[in-house]
């Protein structure tokens, strides 16, 4: 090697340590840019309407506050591939008796798990996302004991097929997500008394979230949240001192703001 080309090695090598440094760092910056993994907690506030009808009887209730722990997580191993679970844990709230003066406790908990898969429409930080999902929710309603029994405790589990947009309106400092659900409850337990033989169930719903990066790997998360729940029974209850083919018709809605930490 000439002796000029030799003494000019060691200042290639020292300028490209660096540039190699700085194209893996921004070559990570953009995956976690465009996986966005992260935990939640916080709190929201559910309202509802719930209604039961049948040829003998008809009972309406409106739910307008009940404050609920919420907490999850949304984790992505790869951009394509993720799962995600989370829970709202209702702490009560009171409910006026349809038709009557009085008031009694009713508490609701919902929870959700499942795994989620997502196409982006384009290289960069700032792709649009769709996102297809398939999982399992649950709501568990609890009511104080009352005679007759109008509202009663309740137990709705069965799986969901999920489809949304991702919007990173500005990466992973600031992006939106919105989502439809159709759900198909397999199971339905009510106790002490019941609305009769499960014939069929189908719920719906849907769901927009905004999630926002402060500072490091913390932010905010707030979400708004609608659905419905409805079910078919055949035969006699004894829900409501006695029901024939009765339907129940159940809306919940969410608004809920939370911490968020992303990894």
């Amino acid at each position: 090697m000439r002796p000029h080309l030799a003494s000019l090695l060691p200042l290639l090598l020292t300028c490209a340590a660096p540039a190699s440094g700085h194209a893996a760092t921004s070559a990570e910056a953009l995956q976690q840019a465009r996986t966005r993994s992260g935990v939640w907690t916080g709190f929201e506030i559910l309202s509802g309407h719930l209604a039961v009808e049948s040829a003998s009887t008809q009972v309406e209730a409106a739910l307008t506050a009940l404050p609920a722990l919420a907490f999850g997580i949304d984790h992505w191993s790869t951009e394509a591939l993720g799962l995600y679970a989370g829970a709202a844990l209702g702490l009560g709230a009171a409910i006026a008796v349809p038709e009557s003066d009085q008031t009694f406790q009713l508490n609701v908990h919902q929870f959700e798990a499942g795994a989620r898969g997502r196409h982006f429409f384009g290289p960069r930080a700032d792709a649009v996302a769709l996102i297809v999902g398939l999982g399992l929710r649950g709501l568990h309603q609890t009511a104080q004991v009352q005679r007759p029994a109008l509202l009663v405790d309740r137990t709705v589990a069965g799986p969901e097929l999920t489809a949304g947009v991702a919007w990173p309106v500005l990466g992973d400092r600031l992006w939106l997500r919105g989502t439809l659900r159709g759900h198909l409850p397999f199971f339905v337990r009510e106790t002490p008394t019941d609305s009769g033989d499960p014939r069929s169930s189908h719920g719906y719903g849907a769901r927009l979230e905004a999630v926002s990066r402060l500072a490091g790997a913390w932010g905010l998360h707030a979400r708004v949240d609608a659905t419905f729940i409805g079910h078919d029974f055949a035969g006699e209850g004894t829900r409501a001192a006695g029901v024939t083919d009765a339907q129940t018709r159940d809306q919940f809605f969410s608004v809920g703001v939370f911490a968020r930490y992303g990894y």
